[in-house]
Parts: structure tokens; sequence; C-alpha cells
């Protein structure tokens, strides 16, 4: 399993743009199953969100930041793309990315590119953040998203019908991803940097818990990094790593909405943190 994991407070290194595209590939699995992508129900057999985020951080590159200099534009367009909707459908060759205006990427779809385009475009502006006002410094986290089977129009819902979707593999599930952005470097050893999140649709979060409480989702259940960041914690009784998750409703759904059960079953592939301002029961 890759070191790519911060274990009680160790803090992983900064990669460059180049080992960061060669490794993206390793990161968004199952091979063969579509995980991100266009907002659709990609259905992904056998996963349950929990497994999904552990497979992930499992194959997460040895470093918790990577720095895009201005010259290597291009690395930051494709992994955007490749983050926002997988592989491009057909091989092509991405050009040099010198400014906004002469941005190419082949493989995807119009709306696809417009999309990718409104993103990259934010993440260009977060360079403001940089000591020389270039370089970009960011990581993907992995959103995966849940929501039951449609009921029969003549059922009624039951009052579980959020609950614990986490664990359920027999449900609707799909990803995608938000982008965080290094803003600055603490000067106190052990403490965090701060940083910024750019969702899908461009839009900027100045903290996690901003994300959380404001982002614009459809009706679901997320299941997302604890704190806006890969951490691992070792599971008793076993030489693992399991990733440390937040399991919380979407504002469409309801911040206050009943995704947890009140008793503990907890899963063995990840400890879950709460999310104390949705009043989400912490499993650990």
């Amino acid at each position: 399993m890759s070191t790519a994991m911060e274990v009680d407070g160790m803090a992983k290194g900064i990669d460059t743009a180049e080992e960061a595209v060669e490794s993206t590939t390793l990161a968004l699995i199952p091979e063969s199953a579509s995980i991100v992508g266009d907002g659709a129900l990609d259905n992904i057999p056998g996963l349950s969100p929990v497994q999904i985020q552990q497979e992930y951080f499992e194959n997460l590159p040895d470093c918790d930041w990577v720095k895009y200099e201005k010259s290597n534009r291009n690395h930051l367009l494709q992994n955007v793309a490749f983050a926002l909707f997988g592989s491009p459908s057909f091989e092509g060759e991405l050009s040099e990315v010198k400014s906004n205006d002469n941005a190419h990427l082949e493989g995807y779809t119009t709306r696809q590119k417009e999309q990718v385009m409104k993103v990259y475009e934010k993440l260009c502006e977060q360079s403001k953040y940089s000591q020389n006002d270039d370089d970009i410094v960011m990581s993907v986290l992995l959103v995966v998203c849940a929501r039951p089977k449609p009921l029969k129009f003549y059922q009624l819902e039951p009052s579980n019908h959020w609950v614990d979707l986490h664990q359920r593999n027999d449900i609707d599930i799909w990803c995608t991803a938000v982008f965080r952005v290094r803003k600055c470097i603490p000067t106190t050893v052990g403490a965090k940097s701060c940083r910024v999140y750019i969702d899908e649709s461009a839009r900027v979060y100045q903290d996690w818990n901003s994300y959380l409480t404001n982002n614009t989702l459809p009706k679901c259940v997320i299941i997302v990094p604890e704190n806006g960041e890969y951490q691992g914690t070792i599971i008793e009784g076993q030489e693992a790593f399991a990733v440390k998750l937040t399991v919380a409703p979407t504002p469409s759904l309801g911040v206050k909405a009943r995704v947890l059960s009140s008793v503990d079953t907890a899963s063995t592939v990840a400890s879950l943190g709460a999310v104390g301002v949705l009043g989400v029961a912490a499993f650990t």
C-alpha cells in the first residue's frame, strides 16, 4: 500500500505535476467501473462508499500536495478533466498551456470541456497565494455521493431511507471531486496550512466546513475525507490503515437529516468522523 497518507499527524510532502499525472490513473478505481463523471449515476458493483474511499486512499501517491508551475499548466488541466470526468474518450495530444486562451483538451464533450475550463480558470486564480504568484499547490479530494434507489410511486419513504448508506452497495453511487488549494505555509511546527476548496462548479469555499454546509450537490449523502484531508488510522489488531471519513447529508437533503443509525455499526474498513454542526453521530 502506498505511504501517501497522514498517520497520527505526520505531514506529507509536495509532488511534482509530472509525477501527479503519472499516478492519477492509479488513484481513481476500480478500473472496471466509472466512478467519476458528468453527475450521472454510475453504479459501482460490489463496493460501498466507504470501500471506494478506502481504495482511493490506498492508491494515492506519496505526497500531500502537488505543485503546478506555470510552465506545467497543461498537467493541471489534464488532472482537472480526469478528476471530474475520468479518462478521455480517445487519446490525444494535450497541447502546452501558456494561457487560458490556448488551452486545448481532447477526448471530452463540449460541455465537459466548458466545465473543466471553468474550474481550471478558478484554480489558476489561486496562484495569487503562492510566493511567486505563479505556482499552484493543490490536491484532489474524492467526494462519494450516495442515495437510495427510487421508491415506487405507491411506496412511503421509510424512516431509515437515508440511514447508513455509506455501508451499502445496493444504492445509487456516483463520485465527484473537490480541489484543495494551499493558501499559506504554517510557521508553527505541527500547524496545518490554510487552504481553500473549489468544487466541480468552480465555487470557492474558504474552509471545509463551508463546503459541507453550502455545497450545491443534489439530494444525497456524501462520504468524504475527515476535515478535508486524507488521513489514516491503524486498525486495531491488524497491520492495515483505514481512511478516516465523514458521512454527512447535503444541504439539499437537509443539514439535520438522519444519515447514521443510533447504534454503533462502524465499518471495519474505515473510522467515521462526525460533523458536529450537522448533528451527525460519530463512530470510531
